[in-house]
């Protein structure tokens, strides 16, 4: 899997990658709209047992 990342989302981004692509856990993303009207895109990592 690879996703464009931009800013500060860069280094966490590959680093939950690296995470999910040796099965350790999965990446869920989520889109939240702001009050300015622009969209933020929230990733984090989900461990599996």
């Amino acid at each position: 899997m690879r996703t464009n990342y931009d800013g500060p989302s860069l280094i966490l981004g590959l680093f939950a990658e690296r995470f999910a692509a040796r099965g350790r856990g999965s990446i869920v993303e989520s889109h939240l709209l702001q009050e300015s009207g622009e969209e933020a895109r929230i990733m984090f990592m989900v461990p599996q047992k």
